[in-house]
């Protein structure tokens, strides 16, 4: 039995456009990919090594923009504002001083788009365990992010506080 060559047309056409579709990075993909690696750089094995502290701090700012602004108001670490990556970068080399190992993670990422495609604004859920510690830690968060080049980078974040 042979296919009608319009058919065999079309079934190409939508095998292809599934492959665009599944194989071209959206803005809002694009920030939950580099948002889970944040997580993951923010978690840190029990005891680890200085440099390697250090160089996922690094990889880590990198992922910030340089005149980044962190407003805080959380258990724990109390009331700040923090500017620039320098001053992340000393606040980040401060937690893994304090902590003795953690694990972050983001269950709960909604993405907004700006309308120029440069920008975006995204909730999430921070969800940290520290060794001993049988609590999780939960904290929402409110992000602004402005894209550079192909790459989002963090330009603002704050803490979000539940309805009570």
């Amino acid at each position: 039995m042979r296919l009608p060559l319009s058919w065999l047309l079309v079934a190409g056409a939508l095998v292809c456009a599934g492959f665009v579709w599944l194989g071209w990075p959206s803005h809002e993909r694009t920030i939950r990919r580099q948002l889970q690696e944040v997580a993951e750089l923010l978690s840190f094995p029990a005891n680890e090594p200085p440099l390697n502290a250090l160089s996922e701090i690094n990889r880590l700012c990198a992922h910030l923009t340089p005149d980044v602004e962190v407003r805080m108001d959380a258990r724990g670490f109390g009331r700040r504002t923090v500017r620039g990556r320098e001053e992340i970068r000393e606040g980040l080399m401060a937690y893994r001083q304090r902590f003795n190992g953690a694990r972050v993670e983001f269950p709960d990422i909604r993405v907004e788009i700006g309308p120029d495609r440069t920008s975006a604004v995204v909730f999430l859920t921070v969800e940290a365990r520290l060794p001993g510690e049988s609590d999780v830690w939960l904290q929402e968060m409110k992000l602004w992010l402005r894209r550079d080049g192909r790459q989002w980078r963090i330009a603002q974040a704050e803490t979000v506080q539940p309805l009570r």
